[in-house]
Formats: structure tokens, sequence, C-alpha cells
């Protein structure tokens, strides 16, 4: 979302603020159908995260004041055509959960805290990061580490938006539009996600981090 706000000519710390309200639904939204399906959310470490979410979002916030709008832009478009490969190489993560060590969880809950700062601040692309994340080094599923983060995420995003809305940068009839939208969006997003599974929960990532990503720095 925050690639597209950028292309309709919304400044950049706008555009961020305003998609915290796109979080707040597409969370709400995702959840409302998670919530009602059996092992998809694993709850012990959706809490965790929820609660480094919250401690993130303090910190991370701050990395929106203290850089110029044009960084801003490019560094959005370039951490999410940078994803792009690290999803198409990686052809067999996310297709089923796995087991992993102890030392590897904490490595996986250290990065994911540090990924949540960033997202805190920057949005876009950074999500998509966390999943990486989850799928690649915490063994989860595609859907399951979707599922997962949304819970985390929501409390990201709550923190986040009642600071940037502080701060003045919030254009609340985008944020409104932005909120409800996602939020039926999300809801059927996450239908889809159900019903189809993992596969296309990896295509969709790829898809839409490539054209968004590319537009940013290119159009």
């Amino acid at each position: 979302m925050t690639p597209l706000m950028l292309l309709l000519g919304f400044a950049p710390q706008t555009a961020l603020a305003s998609a915290k309200a796109s979080g707040l639904g597409i969370n709400l939204g995702t959840l409302g159908k998670f919530t009602k399906e059996k092992d998809i959310i694993n709850w012990r470490w959706a809490g965790l995260l929820s609660f480094l979410a919250i401690i993130a979002s303090l910190i991370g916030t701050r990395i929106v004041f203290i850089f110029d709008a044009n960084t801003l832009e490019k560094l959005v478009g370039f951490i999410t055509v940078g994803l792009v490969p690290v999803i198409f190489f990686s052809s067999k993560i996310g297709l089923e959960n796995k087991y992993i060590t102890k030392p590897r969880k904490i490595v996986g809950t250290v990065i994911c805290f540090l990924v949540m700062t960033a997202q805190a601040g920057l949005g876009s692309g950074i999500g998509l990061l966390l999943m990486i994340v989850l799928m690649s080094i915490m063994g989860f599923d595609a859907l399951r580490a979707n599922a997962t983060k949304r819970v985390a995420g929501l409390a990201l995003v709550s923190v986040s938006f009642i600071i940037f809305a502080l701060a003045g940068y919030m254009d609340w009839l985008l944020a409104v539009s932005l909120g409800v939208g996602m939020l039926l969006g999300g809801y059927v997003g996450a239908h889809l996600a159900v019903k189809h599974g993992n596969l296309i929960v990896k295509r969709a990532l790829l898809s839409v981090s490539l054209v968004m990503g590319l537009s940013v720095l290119f159009v």
C-alpha cells in the first residue's frame, strides 16, 4: 500500500503514517478469518511477537523522522525489490511446518524483533520480510507464518498508528478509506489463502513485491 500511495503523489511521511490505518484494517480483517480456523495461528509465538512488537513500535517509529522524503521513497522501493529473489529462489521454504532447534529459535526471535522495529518505521515490504524470517528461520509454513504475524502486526500498527497520528502526519480521509477497504480485503484474502494453501500465498507475495517495488524505483 505504501508504494501505491507514493505513486499517487502522497508525501512519503503521509503515506507511511496513513498506511498504519491500512495495517489496522488488514490485520483485523485477516484475523477475523484466521481465528475461526483451527491450528492456523501459533498463539504461543503470536503472544511473544506481540510483546516484542509493542517495544519495536516505540523504537521504529522514530526512523521516519530522520529521513528526507526522497530517501524514504527510494528505500521503500529498494527493500521491496530486494525481497523478490529471496522468495523466488527459496522454492521449498514455506510449504510445510518444520522442527527447529532452541538456538535457532533464539536467533530467529532476535531477527524478528529487528525486522519489526524497521517495519514500525518504514512499513512497506518489511512485513513481507518478517514472514520470510518466520518461514526460513522459524520453520513456519507460509499460511501459518502469515496468520501468526497478523497478531503481532495488530499490536505493532496500533501503537505506531497512535504515534504517527500524534505527530500530525495522518491524512484522516485517506486513513479511514484505507482502513475500511483493507478490513474487507483482508478478510477475503485470508479466505482465499485458507482455501488454496501455501503456494498461492507465496505467489501473491512475489508478484506484488516485484510490481510495486519496481514502480516506486523507476516510475
